[in-house]
């Protein structure tokens, strides 16, 4: 499958409302490719050899003149725990317990991306070896089991995608904000985000809280046996 130079606001537009995400998220007019190639026997799925890059150049230079530059300050963010029940959280310096990613020791964000997504530097957005090893152990299980998502899918669910559903117009809902997350954020402000709005328990929201929490410390002073810990709650905090 081979997409060239695709206008991503135009794609968004065209797409029935089901696989159309939140409104909030921004409106890129740049141009975007992709491409995918998958190899093998079809009744041998695990032998599939997977290849694909997707080039978001175009929408970098496009998200660049738009202002205000998206989630570039602080804003307002409100989890929705299992129960149903939310609060209100300020994602930037007005709140007591956000930490910048500059002030965090190196070993916090790498514990972190070492355990939920070691290509975060590298990819677009997407790990597409993630992905098929993902699909592979849902299709061997019967049920969902393996979790494909990288740090900004999981950012884009966070953020704008507050049903549990899974299904395939979830996904493209998700694929969608994941793209404009990427294209419009660096990489350490979509990990400083992530790290400051994550759940690390029940009630539980960002490095902060959980620094607190689990060591009764400011997250600024945690050890790399502690970041470790705290990368192992992510999968299953609850």
């Amino acid at each position: 499958a081979d997409v060239e130079h695709i206008d991503y606001q135009a794609a968004l537009d065209a797409l029935p409302h089901v696989f159309v995400p939140d409104p909030d998220t921004p409106r890129l007019d740049g141009l975007m490719s992709a491409w995918v190639e998958i190899t093998g026997p079809l009744r041998r799925p695990a032998e599939w050899e997977v290849a694909a890059q997707m080039d978001i150049s175009g929408l970098k230079e496009a998200a660049k003149q738009q202002e205000p530059i998206f989630l570039k300050g602080s804003f307002k963010y409100k989890p929705v725990n299992k129960e149903g029940q939310t609060r209100e959280i300020i994602v930037g310096k007005e709140n007591p317990v956000f930490v910048p990613i500059a002030e965090l020791p190196n070993h916090v964000p790498r514990s972190v991306t070492t355990s939920e997504d070691g290509a975060f530097f590298t990819h677009n957005g997407f790990d597409f070896e993630e992905i098929k090893n993902s699909f592979l152990a849902d299709a061997e299980s019967g049920r969902a089991m393996r979790g494909g998502s990288t740090i900004s899918q999981q950012l884009a669910k966070n953020l704008y995608l507050t049903s549990s559903e899974k299904t395939i117009a979830r996904k493209v809902r998700e694929a969608f904000v994941t793209v404009a997350l990427e294209a419009s954020l660096p990489k350490n402000r979509i990990l400083e985000i992530y790290l400051n709005i994550i759940e690390w328990g029940p009630n539980l929201y960002g490095i902060g809280e959980a620094a607190k929490h689990y060591f009764n410390k400011d997250a600024r002073r945690l050890t790399a046996k502690e970041a470790a810990y705290l990368a192992t709650v992510i999968p299953n905090p609850v």
